[in-house]
């Protein structure tokens, strides 16, 4: 599996892991199938013993104004 993460900020030790979506249909759906992408980069991460502390998710609603979900962390599923 391969990936780009579009934003990674640090803070007091930690990272936040940010992703933008420019397609303005989001639903919950979609939502939770992105929190899962963010959340294997955040995994790998942590398996390279950087701390993450959460997901920050951008996207645009339909008028055109950036939308921000802050998520945790899912656990890895098969």
């Amino acid at each position: 599996m391969v990936g780009t993460i579009d934003r990674l900020e640090e803070k007091d030790g930690a990272f936040r892991i940010g992703d933008y979506k420019t397609n303005y249909d989001m639903d919950d759906k979609k939502i939770l199938k992105y929190q899962h992408q963010l959340s294997f980069y955040a995994h790998i991460l942590q398996n390279k013993g950087m701390k993450v502390s959460g997901l920050d998710l951008y996207y645009l609603d339909a008028d055109f104004n950036w939308v921000h979900k802050e998520l945790e962390i899912l656990p890895l599923t098969k």
